[in-house]
């Protein structure tokens, strides 16, 4: 179903079309390369003067120039600096480097300043296309919204507030077997159906990736030969409806690259068709077995060759993406919100991922562990004792599930509401859904 017309404008070649097209994409809006007097435009600092004049002549209703805390060029006008350290808005706190201005009227403002401003229907944000799935740019998805629903007098069509947290890597992996960080049967099947136990209480549903095979003796065997007990907890998290498999491969190691010394994980990344249709069938074939039906599939590391989606997709397996800006969906695969495992998180406050459920942007964080990926990188001693305590208590995926305001699911509940919000948009009434699933007006 097509969006809603001529909303959004982004001029060629711009490095702020992907993100352009990313929001249309997330709310029913098209994006287009040629300017019209009731569209949105969008671009980076560079074309912040063609856009004012745009602006001023009304062949736009206004514009978002993009101006990040990495950006080597940024606007005369209005002046701004970046500073580091944590913002505290009024629904999150993040940190990171931040762009702030120093004059303006301001739209969006934390402890460290105003992170976006408007001149004469000129909006000037402090975050870049690139910065797309960072935890410290959440508040720019809020910021476009509230400005398109005020501009195109008119509200957005928005996915439900669900999200989708992934544990990697369980019970274990032939990477780590050979690196020596792998966790015996007994203590990763005690840890399994902890989660599984906190998941539960929470109505939560986690997505596990798991691999198919383990080394045993310098040889190829099947999981449960190594991690038996751990392979039965997750089957029993499967069977109550708590965990939702995720092909992860073989063994997650190239064996190319380790026939000549070197331990790569990334064990999809060279592969042709025929050989990754062959791992992917048998790793399958595995989970169907021991744990339960796979519903989407995640190479290590992302390391995918062509070949790899190729047959994945020929097994009709839904395939995890990194973050980039851009559609969600395409089709099969799918593309996480968030980067580095909220690697700008502050503290414990994960508030910000509500608020990207609330505009529409499911959050997808991945672990590796019960404390969120990068954890040590994001805590400050003495400052941050409190939180070291708190999650010495209750770790990262304890407490995730417990985020008010977002409701965290499987990969195939996630993909299914993509599927359908991409064959939804506005009625002409321009006040209900045209379309199937679940997505919502955002008035």
């Amino acid at each position: 179903m097509a969006p809603a017309p001529h909303s959004l404008y982004v001029a060629p070649g711009s490095a702020a079309r992907t993100f352009a097209e990313g929001i249309g994409w997330l709310w029913r809006l098209e994006a287009r390369l040629e300017p019209g007097g009731q569209a949105v435009g969008f671009g980076t600092a560079a074309e912040a003067p063609a856009l004012r004049e745009l602006v001023a002549g009304s062949q736009l209703a206004a514009a978002v120039v993009l101006v990040g805390a990495d950006e080597a060029e940024a606007p005369p006008r209005p002046q701004s600096r970046v500073v580091g350290g944590i913002a505290r808005f009024p629904d999150g706190s993040v940190k990171g480097l931040h762009r702030t201005f120093l004059e303006g009227r301001a739209l969006i403002s934390s402890s460290l300043g105003a992170h976006a401003v408007e001149h004469d229907r000129l909006v000037y944000a402090g975050a870049s296309a690139s910065e797309w799935g960072a935890a410290s740019a959440y508040w720019l998805f809020t910021l476009v919204a509230d400005l398109l629903r005020r501009t195109l007098a008119r509200p957005l069509v928005v996915l439900p507030p669900l999200g989708c947290i992934r544990l990697d890597d369980v019970p274990g992996t032939g990477q780590q077997q050979l690196t020596g960080r792998g966790h015996s049967d007994g203590a990763m099947s005690k840890r399994i159906r902890t989660i599984m136990g906190h998941a539960r209480r929470a109505g939560a549903k986690l997505v596990v990736a798991v691999p198919s095979e383990a080394f045993v003796d310098g040889s190829a065997a099947p999981l449960d030969a190594v991690w038996p007990d751990s392979v039965r907890a997750l089957a029993e998290g499967v069977a109550a409806g708590v965990f939702e498999p995720a092909c992860h491969g073989t063994l997650h190691v190239d064996v190319e690259a380790l026939a000549e010394g070197v331990v790569e994980p990334r064990e999809f990344e060279r592969l042709s068709e025929d050989v990754a249709r062959a791992r992917i069938t048998s790793a399958v074939s595995w989970l169907r077995e021991a744990i339960g039906e796979p519903a989407s599939f995640i190479a290590p590391a992302w390391g995918y060759s062509p070949g790899t989606l190729a047959a994945s997709a020929e097994a009709g397996l839904p395939t995890w993406r990194a973050p980039r800006p851009g559609p969600l969906l395409d089709g099969q695969e799918f593309f996480e919100t968030t980067r580095d495992s909220l690697l700008g998180i502050s503290r414990t406050d994960y508030r910000f991922l509500s608020a990207l459920a609330r505009v529409g942007v499911p959050p997808t964080v991945v672990f590796h562990g019960r404390l969120l990926d990068h954890r040590r990188d994001t805590l400050e001693l003495p400052g941050d004792a409190l939180a070291c305590l708190r999650l010495a208590y209750r770790p990262d995926l304890f407490r995730l599930p417990r985020v008010a305001g977002v409701r965290w699911v499987g990969a195939r509940e996630l993909v299914d509401a993509l599927r359908a919000h991409d064959e939804t948009a506005l009625s002409p009434d321009g006040r209900t859904i045209a379309g199937p699933g679940s997505s919502r007006v955002l008035a």
